[in-house]
């Protein structure tokens, strides 16, 4: 009986690290996958990780998928700035994505994408010269 108890734990066992080393690579891959296409880059990580605001020089790397909880955290903007800056009318802002708006609102990306940075580029640009007086 111990025998067969030991052998059922046993393929118990190395079927779960069998699991672990699969989903492991599948998250690898799809790691690589993201960043090959521009989506994960860790360029956009490395403001937030240092703990450093983000500044005028920071814009160009917004991307779609951040959402504007994000971006206001980022940048240190008032919750409702992009909000008003963009007329953004969705319940569910900030905690929504650049990218989930745009589909939502069928509205172009590109378009959309550049607004936002123009509107935290125009709001750093207006917190520097209020600040430098």
């Amino acid at each position: 009986m111990f025998k067969r108890l030991f052998s059922s734990v046993t393929a118990i066992i190395i079927g779960l690290v069998f699991l672990l080393v699969i989903s492991v690579l599948l998250l690898i891959s799809d790691f690589g996958l993201l960043r090959r296409q521009g989506l994960m880059n860790p360029r956009h990580y490395q403001i937030f990780l240092r703990g450093a605001r983000a500044t005028t020089s920071t814009v160009p790397l917004i991307a779609p998928w951040m959402t504007f909880s994000y971006l206001n955290q980022v940048f240190n903007l008032p919750p409702a700035y992009l909000r008003g800056a963009l007329q953004i009318d969705d319940a569910n802002y900030p905690r929504l994505t650049i990218n989930h708006y745009v589909r939502e609102k069928r509205q172009p990306p590109d378009v959309f994408l550049e607004a936002v940075k123009q509107a935290i580029a125009k709001r750093l640009a207006g917190s520097v010269t209020t600040s430098a007086h």
